[in-house]
């Protein structure tokens, strides 16, 4: 939901006949990495609570496998996206 109305402001940046592209590409850039920045804040959120959900939880409880998955496909993301703002802060 964020990435379409992310996606619209962008094309009504292009569109718009009295910004050049030169600036248009510098406010993308900033709106890029203020997403980026949101995103990564929620998937850290996400990680912390699957991880205290996961020292809650007794060792031998089936519900235990499907969130340890859950965890490990959260700090993937959560490193993708670092890694997607390093490259953004880097150009």
């Amino acid at each position: 939901m964020a990435y379409e109305k992310y996606l619209r402001n962008w094309q009504r940046v292009i569109a718009a006949p009295r910004i050049n592209r030169r600036s248009a590409t510098r406010w993308v850039l900033a709106m890029s990495i203020r997403f980026l920045a949101k995103e990564l804040y929620r998937v850290m959120k996400e990680v912390e609570h699957l991880e205290k959900d996961l020292a809650d939880m007794a060792p031998g409880r089936p519900e235990r496998n499907a969130l340890e998955r859950r965890l490990m496909a959260a700090r993937a993301e959560e490193r993708r996206i670092k890694a997607m703002m390093e490259g953004a802060k880097a150009d």
